[in-house]
């Protein structure tokens, strides 16, 4: 008879065994969610027996090094995926309840990272604040694929920003002024005038009256029942100030995962194929009489063309991007949540945005690119876009819309009254 605990304890063996590698911990947290009473007792054999062998072996191997240990590791962590997800049939696609299970870890540290900056906590030795982390990430990959990353302002189209109340053709109230800046904002302490606009890449309708940039606008400033609100177009005054995107709700981690895999799988094709088209190499493998000379053989041309080829280098890169694609994504999901005045009135929830935009000012940022979780909050998608600087853009003549809103549609309004 097979009990329940018999999987936890088999895990956390696998865990301990392991020496409680980052990888493994995840793949225990991701079999101990399947509920299934038969599916657990197939991968308790399973894991049961990996874990034996694996055990053995180190055992015989107790005087490697670590980085001999590293690459054991993540050598018997490929065969535990390899063998789980050989038995999908039975208990599931293991893979992908792995990737998902990674994501929510990963989004969940990153949480915890964000929320101890609200009461400046501190993390523990051995851990990272939230900005140092971020720092690693940006020296490490954003600033070094700028093209990916970040985005320039001059490329950045409809923009658009709104203001409660009736200002036919007063412009200068759509710039933010200091004594207007009553209250702290997502990225701004108060005191401090940032410009909030609403954009996104093409203009689409909300309704017959308002497009969904003004709808994000409006929903930004929350307006109520009978309301009026005025808007215009904005644009850029410097084309070439840096926009850091932090907006990835238009891109899934299967869309992530597919494009990098699309990568690899065409890098791989065109150097086999080289390989196998250059008479050279196709003497030295003819030649070779035995099947594992012939392997031994294959192997060093390979090791020869990656290294000849600089591909190497060309992987690298890709893995870069693919991870600071994926993490991105995960601060995206992780820290943009709706923050609600009722709930929390001192706003605590935006200290660690101050900090953020802080450090991006320090590294010569002039905006972020970020999605709008007020639009989130009624099941729509939203981009808004932050400049430090209020006079890094303008706004466009003749581009201003008053409208009445009546707590379920929109009215334009064509003068005042």
């Amino acid at each position: 008879m097979f009990y329940n605990y018999q999987l936890t304890f088999e895990l956390n063996r696998m865990v301990d065994i392991h020496e409680n590698d980052f990888k493994f911990t995840i793949l225990r947290n991701a079999l101990e969610s399947i509920g299934d009473d038969k599916k657990r007792q197939l991968i308790y054999v399973i894991v049961n027996v990996l874990n034996n062998i694996c055990k053995t072996i180190y055992d015989i191997c107790n005087d490697f090094n670590k980085k001999q240990k590293k690459l054991m590791v993540d050598n018997f962590f490929e065969q535990y995926l390899k063998y789980l997800q050989r038995y999908s049939f039975f208990i599931g696609d293991i893979v992908s309840i792995f990737k998902d299970t990674y994501r929510e870890n990963l989004q969940c540290k990153i949480f915890n990272h964000w929320s101890s900056m609200v009461e400046k906590k501190s993390c523990t030795v051995q851990e990272k604040n939230f900005l140092e982390v971020f720092d690693d990430i940006h020296e490490n990959c954003i600033s070094k694929y700028e093209g990916i990353f970040i985005k320039r302002l001059g490329d950045l189209k409809n923009l658009y920003r709104a203001q409660k109340g009736k200002h036919f053709g007063n412009y200068e109230r759509m710039i933010p002024k200091e004594e207007y800046v009553k209250n702290k904002n997502r990225w701004n302490p108060e005191g401090v005038a940032f410009l909030y606009l609403g954009l996104d890449e093409e203009v689409k309708q909300y309704d017959e009256v308002v497009n969904f940039i003004e709808k994000t606008c409006f929903e930004e400033l929350r307006l109520k029942k009978d309301e009026y609100v005025s808007i215009c177009k904005f644009k850029p005054v410097e084309g070439n100030d840096k926009i850091i995107n932090l907006c990835y709700e238009d891109i899934s981690y299967d869309e992530i995962d597919s494009i990098s895999e699309e990568f690899m799988n065409t890098i791989i094709k065109v150097k086999v194929n080289e390989i196998l088209t250059n008479k050279k190499y196709q003497e030295e493998i003819r030649i070779s009489e035995k099947e594992e000379v012939k392997e031994e053989v294959i192997k060093k041309i390979i090791e020869k063309e990656m290294n000849e080829k600089q591909i190497r280098p060309i992987i690298r890169k890709e893995t870069e991007i693919y991870l600071g694609n994926l993490i991105m994504k995960s601060i995206d999901e992780a820290v943009f949540l709706p923050v609600d005045i009722k709930e929390d009135p001192e706003l605590k929830a935006y200290v660690p945005f101050h900090y953020l935009a802080n450090y991006l000012i320090s590294k010569g940022y002039s905006g972020i690119l970020y999605r709008s979780t007020r639009m989130n909050k009624i099941g729509l998608k939203g981009k808004n876009l932050v400049l430090f600087n209020k006079e890094d853009a303008t706004y466009i003549l003749n581009s201003m819309n008053v409208y009445y809103y009546d707590g379920r549609k929109y009215e334009k309004v064509l003068k005042d009254i």
